[in-house]
């Protein structure tokens, strides 16, 4: 079943049972503390469900959820799937398979002798690419999931012109990590799903975690504030969604 999954496509979007992680030197030392702090946070009420932990010195010492979610409900965490990503990048780095300045051009060859050929892996890392937010975002107009997913969106930034020059200041966008996680299929041979899960999930122990590969009817569908309530964001318009698709 789960290698069937895998095989039904990709997202560069991980997913985890534990959605918030609290520091817990104000909490209280026993999970009764804990419980009694979240069911005390005003904005609960507000939310469709969620799911909560607190770690103290490495060890799990609360944990509280509401809704319509558990602590076993699959959640997406959206864009901190870029530390995994960035992670996954140094893998290949401290492998000697990957060089942090060397250019996405001598990787993709798409890009060669296009705007972004010049940019560096550690400018894509660093945000310092000058591909700005919007461009970013621009390429969420497509949520279809499958084996090529990543390859066509990067394929659609061969052509855009970084609003930025290289270097020149800081601009979150997702086209870097985007092209940072095919740099990351065409270096290692494999996919991205199939990197991450085996090269930096399985030895974290991991096991309750994965990459996107189409749909799954357990996993918590996210929301956004919508007039005062909330609404599915997959219902949402896309030009409503933004930057809340895949990154």
């Amino acid at each position: 079943m789960k290698d069937e999954f895998w095989k039904r496509g990709i997202a560069i979007v991980l997913m985890f049972v534990t959605v918030v992680v609290f520091g817990s030197q104000a909490l209280g030392q026993d999970r009764d503390a804990f419980q009694r702090t979240i069911a005390a946070y005003p904005q609960l009420d507000r939310l469709p469900g969620y799911a909560a932990v607190a770690i103290r010195d490495g060890q799990l010492v609360g944990e509280a959820a509401g809704g319509d979610i558990d602590l076993d409900t699959p959640t997406e965490i959206g864009s901190l799937s870029k530390s995994f990503t960035a992670l996954a990048v140094m893998v290949l780095v401290e492998a000697g398979q990957l060089n942090l300045d060397s250019s996405v051009e001598s990787h993709l060859p798409e890009f060669a002798n296009r705007p972004g050929g010049p940019i560096t892996v550690r400018q894509l890392l660093s945000h310092t690419s000058g591909y700005a937010s919007a461009q970013g975002n621009d390429t969420h107009t497509d949520f279809t999931m499958d084996d090529q997913a990543l390859a066509r969106r990067v394929a659609g930034l061969v052509d855009t012109v970084p609003a930025l020059a290289p270097e020149s200041r800081y601009q979150y966008s997702n086209a870097n990590y985007q092209i940072a996680g095919r740099i990351i299929e065409a270096v290692s041979g494999l996919s991205y799903a199939e990197f991450v899960e085996t090269r930096v999930l399985a030895p974290m122990s991991m096991n309750e975690s994965f990459v996107i590969g189409g749909e799954r009817s357990d996993r918590a569908i996210g929301h956004v504030p919508w007039f005062g309530s909330h609404r599915f964001a997959r219902t949402l318009p896309r030009s409503v969604l933004g930057g809340r698709g895949a990154s």
